[in-house]
C-alpha cells in the first residue's frame, strides 16, 4: 500500500480537489464533495494544515476561522467559535492506515459472515445486546454490512468487526467488544484478520477513533496502523 493511494482519496474522492492543491502547505476550505447534501463541517488536519469541507452557505465561516490561525481540532475552543450555530461536535478522532502491516495474528477461531450468511443475525444478536445501543451503532455492523469478521470465544462471538466503502477503495473499519471480554487483546486478533481480508479484496484499510481512545490506538498500532490524520466533524443547526 502506497501513501500516494491515499493521498488521492483525499484530494480526488473526498475534497474534489487537485494533488497540487492538496500538496500546498497553506490551509483549505472546499464546498462538499464527498459529502453533498450534508449540513455540517468536516475538519481534517492533514501534513500540519487544516482542510475544510463545508455547505455552500458556511464557506465564509470556515475562512474566517482559518485566517485566524485557530487550533480546530480544540473541541471546546470550536464549541465557542461556533456559539450556538451546532448540534454536536465528534472528536477529534485518530484516521490511521495500515503502512506496517504484515501477517495476520493468530486466525484460530475467526472466521468472515458475509451478507448471505442464513444464520448470522442470529450469531450476533447476543453481541449486540451486550453492548449499549450507542457502542453497536458506532462499530457499523448492520444487516448491510457486507463482511463481518468474528472471533469466536468460549462458545459465543466476543468481539467482531466488518468495514463500509468510502469511495472507491477505502475499507473503513468498525470494531466491537463484547463488554466481558474487553482487555484480552480480542480486538487486534479481529482487526488484524481483517485488515488482511481487506488487502485480499484489492482494497485499502482504514481505522478511526477517538483520540482520547488510547487503547483502541494501541491496538490499531499493534496491527501495524500509523496515523495519517486527524479530523472533527460537526453537526450544524438547521
Amino acid at each position: 500500500m502506497r501513501k500516494e493511494e491515499i493521498d488521492e482519496f483525499w484530494y480526488r474522492e473526498y475534497f474534489g480537489c487537485s494533488l497540487t492543491e492538496f500538496e500546498d502547505a497553506s490551509d483549505k476550505v472546499y464546498p462538499h464533495h464527498y459529502l453533498r447534501g450534508y449540513n455540517g463541517l468536516f475538519i481534517l488536519k492533514v501534513n500540519d494544515k487544516y482542510i475544510i469541507s463545508a455547505p455552500e452557505n458556511q464557506m465564509l465561516l470556515c475562512e474566517k476561522l482559518i485566517n485566524r490561525g485557530y487550533d480546530l481540532l480544540d473541541e471546546r475552543l470550536l464549541s465557542e467559535l461556533l456559539s450556538n450555530r451546532f448540534e454536536r461536535i465528534i472528536g477529534p478522532s485518530w484516521i490511521g492506515y495500515p503502512f506496517w502491516h504484515t501477517a495476520a495474528l493468530s486466525a484460530e477461531n475467526i472466521r468472515i459472515y458475509n451478507r448471505s450468511c442464513p444464520e448470522r443475525e442470529m450469531l450476533f444478536s447476543k453481541l449486540r445486546n451486550a453492548c449499549s445501543s450507542g457502542e453497536w451503532s458506532d462499530c457499523g455492523i448492520n444487516s448491510s454490512s457486507e463482511n463481518v469478521a468474528a472471533l469466536i470465544a468460549d462458545g459465543e462471538i466476543v468481539s467482531a468487526a466488518s468495514y463500509e466503502l468510502w469511495g472507491e477503495h477505502i475499507a473503513h473499519i468498525g470494531i466491537i467488544t463484547h463488554p466481558l471480554f474487553r482487555g484480552r487483546g480480542y480486538a487486534g486478533k479481529v482487526l488484524s484478520y481483517l485488515t488482511n481480508f481487506i488487502f485480499d479484496q484489492g482494497l485499502i484499510p482504514q481505522y478511526r477513533t477517538l483520540c482520547l481512545n488510547k487503547p483502541a490506538i494501541s491496538v490499531a498500532r499493534q496491527c501495524g496502523y500509523g496515523q495519517y490524520a486527524a479530523h472533527i466533524s460537526v453537526r450544524l443547526k438547521r
